[in-house]
């Protein structure tokens, strides 16, 4: 990722990396200096230690196991997402996952990621041994965001987020996209923190919020 390749291409890969943690931190460093319309992640390691086109597992050797399906695809989301697996070997319930992930990023959370502002709301993470790692993006008129919070392998179960940039007197409703609960908030509610709860390691939680 550099400014000369970037001048002749619209989008490049953040890394080769495939394994979700590293490329989680990888996403918190490249995006200090470059937008999130310009890094370029696909989901490409699912089910875990398999990677399409691989023959043998020889070739998955030092593949992380760690993190379900919606963690992965959400790293996957906080740049320009894709997925390069084989789909053809997943159950039903992975598709349904996954389809419902491309159908909120495409309908409602691309335009935010890409052209809106980013808070990084925790320190880095390097190799997931820390507590929570998230990513909170925003409309710049104060509209509508997306926030990313990753439960990782040294934190308590509940966190609280500040979520700059809304409104503050002005109505939002936040959609908690993993337990598919909702609450009616304020911006000035929302700057001082929203409560997530994630219940075990190397899971997420997604949260729209959206003007009311």
């Amino acid at each position: 990722m550099d400014g000369e390749l970037l001048s002749h291409a619209h989008v490049n890969w953040v890394s080769d990396q495939p394994g979700p943690l590293r490329k989680l931190a990888i996403h918190f460093g490249t995006q200090l200096a470059h937008p999130a319309v310009v890094c370029n992640d696909w989901l490409i390691e699912w089910p875990p230690g398999r990677i399409a086109g691989y023959d043998d597992d020889e070739d998955s050797v030092g593949l992380d196991d760690r993190c379900d399906l919606p963690f992965r695809l959400r790293v996957a989301m906080l740049g320009s997402f894709g997925i390069s697996a084989a789909i053809d070997r997943w159950p039903e319930a992975d598709l349904v996952i996954a389809a419902e992930h491309v159908a909120l990023y495409r309908n409602k959370l691309r335009s935010i990621i890409h052209h809106g502002n980013q808070y990084f709301l925790t320190p880095p993470p390097i190799d997931g041994s820390g507590d929570w790692a998230a990513i909170w993006y925003v409309a710049k008129d104060g509209s509508n965001g997306v926030l990313f919070a990753f439960r990782l392998g040294g934190g308590e179960g509940s966190r609280s987020f500040p979520l700059p940039g809304l409104s503050s007197e002005k109505g939002y409703r936040a959609s908690l996209f993993s337990v598919g609960s909702v609450m009616d908030t304020t911006g000035e509610g929302l700057a001082r923190g929203l409560s997530l709860t994630v219940p075990g390691q190397f899971q997420s939680e997604l949260v729209v919020v959206e003007a009311r």
